[in-house]
């Protein structure tokens, strides 16, 4: 219900925004600045839905900037180390997508992902939540990163020769 009003006032906003900026570009003829101008305003979401929603209608893109609001009891761990959230956090719709997948125990990991880094992220599910969930988890990475190679048109090779 609270998502379906703030989709709503989102809405009205964009609606009324869209008109003072159209108003106030009159005289350029630029209308397509002003959709940019609107739809850059509106590039905060309340919770990892909102964010997957806006990727799966391809309103964002996966290195999209965006702020997003996190439980207050949440862990970031970004490149300075952790921090407790304070307000809207600055991310990508990837790291959205990556930690979407993570338990809820973990914290959020706001860094670019390489290999040490994943490494990283499976120890801490271990040291957390112990084994089953670290497989599970293990499922979960190998899943998101079949289907997102898959999105781009990359393929893996296992390193299997034909016979």
């Amino acid at each position: 219900m609270i998502s379906i009003i703030i989709s709503i006032i989102a809405c009205i906003f964009c609606t009324v925004a869209g008109v003072i900026l159209y108003r106030y570009n009159q005289f350029s003829n630029d209308y397509y600045d002003v959709i940019d101008e609107v739809t850059d305003l509106l590039k905060a979401f309340s919770n990892y839905n909102e964010v997957l929603m806006a990727y799966s209608l391809k309103k964002v893109k996966v290195h999209t900037q965006i702020k997003l609001r996190l439980d207050s009891n949440k862990i970031i761990k970004n490149d300075d180390g952790e921090q407790v959230v304070q307000g809207l956090c600055a991310t990508t719709v990837g790291r959205v997508v990556f930690n979407e997948t993570l338990p809820p125990e973990l914290p959020f990991y706001n860094y670019s992902l390489d290999h040490q880094s994943i490494k990283n992220v499976i120890q801490d599910c271990y040291k957390i939540l112990g084994k089953g969930a670290t497989i599970d988890l293990l499922d979960k990475i190998k899943e998101i990163g079949f289907k997102e190679c898959t999105k781009a048109g990359l393929s893996l090779n296992n390193g299997f020769k034909n016979a």
